[in-house]
């Protein structure tokens, strides 16, 4: 038991000590700013000519798997189906995520059970986000987006979210997040 306890300290130790080094270097290099939800969070802004590795052109985009209390949803509820909106509000929220609003819409054109938008700052959340959703789940990155929120837009095919068992599988399925096509991966 203390081998188990003594790995849990380690491992809690390195996610702290990891969280310090990125907020060193955020503030170093961009700061910290309030979203469009008046959250704030930090602001990664690079200059690809300054990130190692990354061509010319292209934007360097943020591909760390953050913990779910870091990770701010918007949850916009275009399924048809009155009250699903606040179902994954809440079910967001008891699995520690910022859920910081939701919107209940008319239906929209969007057959997939959930879209998630997403820019540079957040293609690990969305990554990570995508693993919660039953069903097809489409991901639109936009390189212009500057908000901290990844927006999810539930549609006529929601089905749910996963248990944390099958989160667990999909994460593990998917592997690491990826960069977008005319991006460069950073972490």
């Amino acid at each position: 038991m203390a081998k188990g306890g003594a790995r849990s300290y380690d491992t809690a130790m390195a996610g702290k000590i990891r969280a310090v080094v990125l907020v060193l270097v955020v503030f170093a290099l961009g700061g910290c700013g309030p979203d469009e939800s008046g959250t704030t969070r930090p602001t990664l802004t690079f200059d690809a000519t300054s990130v190692p590795g990354c061509p010319s052109g292209s934007t360097p985009v943020d591909l760390e798997f953050p913990p779910p209390a870091e990770v701010g949803v918007a949850v916009r509820n275009a399924s048809g189906v009155n009250g699903r909106g606040l179902e994954v509000f809440v079910e967001l929220g008891n699995r520690r995520f910022q859920v910081l609003s939701v919107t209940e819409t008319e239906v929209g054109d969007y057959p997939e059970a959930v879209v998630i938008r997403f820019g540079p700052d957040t293609v690990g959340d969305a990554w990570l986000l995508a693993s919660y959703f039953m069903g097809d789940v489409r991901q639109e990155f936009d390189a212009g987006r500057s908000s901290t929120t990844v927006d999810v837009i539930l549609g006529r095919g929601f089905q749910g979210l996963h248990t944390p068992t099958e989160v667990n599988q999909a994460i593990a399925a998917a592997g690491r997040p990826t960069a977008p096509p005319g991006t460069c991966g950073i972490s």
